[in-house]
C-alpha cells in the first residue's frame, strides 16, 4: 500500500470539508481566510519524522499537499510537494557526496545554503536521498504539462530571489510550492562559475542520443516563462543544481 497516497487522499477529504464549513462560516460566522492551512499530520516519506500538510495559495486558488523529510546521511531537512502524480523536492540537493564532483557557487559555501550545491552529471545520477531518484526528461515533461508548459517557468519560480538579467524580470508566482532557485551554473570549460541570481538549470538523468558526453538539462532564466529543455556547451562536466523526485 502506498502510505503517502492513501493519507493524503485522508487529508483531501478533510480539507475538502473544512473549505466547506469555512464557506458556510461556521458556528463563529466567520469566513475562510485565503490561505488557511487546513490540516497537519505525519506521513512517511522514506523517513519517520516526515510531516505534511495541506495548503491553498492566495494567488492562484491551487490546492497543494507538502511537506519535509530529512536525508538520513547528513540530517539535512529538505521540503517536498506533490504535484500532480508526482513528488518533488521543493528545494535543490545540498549534500556533499563521498565520491564525484560538487560545489558551491564561486566556492562560497552560503551559496550552497541558499541554491543548494552544483553536480556533474554522474555525481548527480548517483546522489538523491535513498527513495528518490534524478528525474528523466519525461519526468520533467510531465510536470511541465502539469503546470502549463508556456508558462511553467513563471509558475515554478519562486517569488523571490531572482533578478533582472538586463532582458527584463518577469516575476515568478511559485503556484504550486516548487520554488525554482537561479542557482547558476559551472562551467565545465574553464570551472568559471556565472549567472546566479537570473538562471537555474537542473540537471535531468537522460543522455543525449547523438553523443554520450552530453545530458539533457532543464532550465529558466528571469526573463523566461517557460521552462526550457536542453543539453548546454559543455556537457557531462558542467555543474548544476538537482532536483529529486520520490521513486
Amino acid at each position: 500500500m502506498n502510505i503517502l497516497s492513501t493519507k493524503t487522499t485522508a487529508l483531501f477529504g478533510a480539507a475538502v470539508l473544512a473549505l466547506s464549513f469555512a464557506a458556510c462560516g461556521g458556528e463563529s460566522g466567520t469566513g475562510g481566510d485565503d490561505n488557511t492551512e487546513l490540516s497537519s499530520s505525519s506521513i512517511g516519506v522514506n523517513d519517520p519524522g516526515s510531516s505534511s500538510e495541506i495548503k491553498s495559495s492566495s494567488s492562484s486558488n491551487i490546492m497543494t499537499v507538502s511537506g519535509t523529510f530529512t536525508d538520513e546521511r547528513d540530517n539535512k531537512e529538505y521540503k517536498w510537494v506533490e504535484i500532480g502524480t508526482q513528488t518533488w523536492m521543493a528545494e535543490n540537493l545540498n549534500h556533499i557526496p563521498e565520491t564525484g564532483n560538487s560545489w558551491c557557487y564561486k566556492d562560497d559555501d552560503s551559496n550552497c545554503d541558499t541554491y543548494g550545491r552544483l553536480y556533474d552529471w554522474g555525481t548527480a545520477m548517483e546522489d538523491c536521498p535513498d527513495g528518490w531518484h534524478l528525474p528523466s526528461s519525461e519526468e520533467w515533461n510531465t510536470l511541465v504539462n502539469f503546470v502549463g508548459s508556456s508558462t511553467a517557468g513563471t509558475k515554478l519560480k519562486s517569488k523571490t530571489g531572482w533578478i533582472d538579467n538586463g532582458n527584463g524580470l518577469i516575476a515568478g508566482t511559485d503556484d504550486y510550492g516548487f520554488n525554482a532557485l537561479p542557482g547558476g551554473y559551472r562551467s565545465g570549460n574553464d570551472g568559471s562559475f556565472s549567472s546566479v541570481g537570473s538562471s537555474g538549470l537542473w540537471w535531468t538523468a537522460t543522455e543525449s542520443e547523438s553523443s554520450s558526453d552530453y545530458a539533457q538539462r532543464r532550465n529558466t532564466r528571469s526573463d523566461f516563462t517557460d521552462m526550457s529543455n536542453g543539453m548546454g556547451n559543455f556537457g557531462k562536466i558542467s555543474g548544476y543544481s538537482v532536483r529529486c523526485v520520490k521513486d
